[in-house]
């Protein structure tokens, strides 16, 4: 009982540990954004006619908002919503494994899940992810009555299931992806198709509410046109990045603002010791789950779970690559947050596997033992990383605005040519000038955009122009090279996490 009690708080306290360190960042200024209604009705409206993905996802935002209008948006309340949530997903999970494997089993899964470094960097942001997951973890415990044989079966948990797979497609389209698999494992490895359809049919009746809300959306939110990030490498390459960033986070290896330059290549070979450890960790615990696999009796209830697990991994990341391929999504690992619950199910079943069994077991299981350790060695590396080398850092706009707020100079406005203007305002600074219609003409390629910046910043001979996420527009837009066309560069500030503040004088 101590060490459950020490495990719970330790998931907690890492949850809200720095909760609010770093600067909101460029996805929390559109949350931010989102929100920002007068009521009810103007929120709904405001949600429907969203120009970018976020319109597929709304329920977040109607959650957030009721909590804003009684808390308030400080950091703390923004992200302290998400922060419980990801608390409240180890005690479901736990309790799951728990029901369906045993104690030792769920003390493992628990274990596993308190230190993943993915969970718990999604915790701590005023984003929707956390809220996914602690959906899909609720589906899956209700679900638990199909894969628990010993347990009695209620109808009413058809009917809840049903009903918090619609939530789960209100709060975003991309959890179809995880209630289909769901549904496509149970019958696969079941293969009772009266009971299937027990299940499935009022859930799809269900889902159909947010089908129909979301084709009533507005004729420009198409999911292939709408704004929303594109393919930027092969979808082999953001697969790959899917498998790494789900196992151990993204603050593991190279920075991801570190591999936005030219200089990729060297950038990953000079992090080759890191990534030689995840290589050979995560091998060795994909053939340990293929022996395991190869070992087992199909008659035996754990083996029908962890088939069934497997089949759910396998089915949810394929028909992830699938929907990106369809509607031209840039597949990162945020995007497949429902693969940490079949892992979470799997990992621990290496530790008590049949062929732990006979002369070799000392082997098999030190060695199964030692990678699981090695495992949650490597996601508490990426914890590290993400809490203390300010390089993993997001957008720092709090440091952004205090630099241009003590540097201001009369006669040199500071103008935003890209980035979140609503965290300009909420960290203080309203004199930087919103130019994001003058990188729209840039973008739309209006000859005359720098006449238009020389205008918003009223003539300006001097102007302080800056710019956030700048390879945004660089994938289309040499920026330098289109500026020097009527100001001289006369130095560049890049002390700040994914911020170029340039220092323009008139030619």
């Amino acid at each position: 009982m101590a060490k459950l009690f020490y495990l719970f708080f330790i998931g907690f306290f890492l949850r809200f540990f720095l909760l609010t360190n770093q600067s909101l960042w460029f996805d929390e200024g559109l949350t931010l954004d989102n929100i920002e209604a007068s009521s009810f009705v103007e929120l709904i409206t405001r949600l429907r006619n969203l120009p970018h993905s976020d319109i597929f996802q709304p329920l977040y935002y109607v959650f957030l908002y009721v909590i804003r209008l009684f808390l308030g948006d400080s950091e703390f309340v923004l992200r302290g919503f998400s922060a419980i949530l990801g608390f409240l997903v180890l005690p479901m999970l736990y309790g799951l494994a728990r029901r369906l494997y045993g104690k030792n089993h769920s003390i493992w899964t628990l274990f596993i899940l308190v230190f993943s470094s993915f969970l718990i960097g999604y915790s701590q942001e005023a984003r929707n992810y956390s809220l996914l997951i602690f959906i899909a973890s609720l589906q899956l415990c209700i679900f638990s009555e199909v894969l628990d044989a010993d347990s009695s079966k209620k109808p009413l948990s058809r009917f809840f299931f049903a009903i918090i797979s619609s939530i789960g497609l209100f709060c975003s389209v991309q959890s179809i992806v995880f209630t289909a698999s769901l549904s496509f494992s149970h019958l696969l490895i079941f293969r009772k198709w009266r009971h299937w359809i027990q299940w499935w049919l009022p859930t799809a009746i269900f889902c159909l509410f947010p089908i129909v809300y979301f084709l009533t959306l507005p004729a420009d939110a198409n999911p292939s046109t709408v704004n929303i990030s594109r393919f930027g490498f092969p979808i082999i390459y953001n697969a790959a990045f899917v498998i790494y960033g789900i196992l151990v986070g993204t603050t593991y290896g190279p920075s991801q603002e570190q591999l936005r330059g030219d200089d990729k290549l060297a950038v990953v070979l000079g992090s080759w010791p890191v990534l030689l450890i995840f290589i050979a960790v995560v091998s060795v615990i994909f053939l340990l789950i293929i022996r395991l696999f190869l070992q087992r009796d199909f008659r035996s209830k754990i083996f029908r779970l962890d088939c069934f697990f497997i089949c759910l991994a396998v089915t949810s990341f394929v028909l992830a690559i699938v929907m990106a391929l369809i509607t031209k999504m840039n597949l990162v690992p945020r995007h497949a947050y429902y693969l940490w619950l079949p892992l979470a199910m799997i990992l621990p079943s290496l530790l008590h596997g049949p062929f732990l069994i006979g002369k070799v077991r000392p082997l098999y299981k030190a060695i199964a033992r030692l990678s699981i350790l090695f495992f949650i060695f490597l996601n508490l590396y990426s914890v590290s990383n993400y809490y203390f080398d300010q390089s993993y850092w997001r957008d720092d706009y709090r440091s952004v605005v205090r630099y241009l707020i003590e540097n201001r100079v009369s006669g040199s406005p500071s103008v935003l040519l890209f980035g979140s203007t609503k965290l300009i305002r909420y960290y203080g600074d309203f004199e930087t000038i919103d130019g994001h219609e003058v990188a729209w003409k840039m973008l739309s390629g209006d000859d005359y955009w720098l006449k238009s910046l020389s205008s918003v910043a009223n003539d300006s001979k001097k102007i302080i122009l800056v710019v956030n996420r700048k390879h945004f527009l660089e994938a289309e837009f040499p920026l330098e090279e289109k500026i020097s066309d009527a100001y001289k560069i006369d130095y560049i500030v890049e002390d700040f996490n994914y911020f170029h503040i340039y220092y323009l004088s008139a030619i």
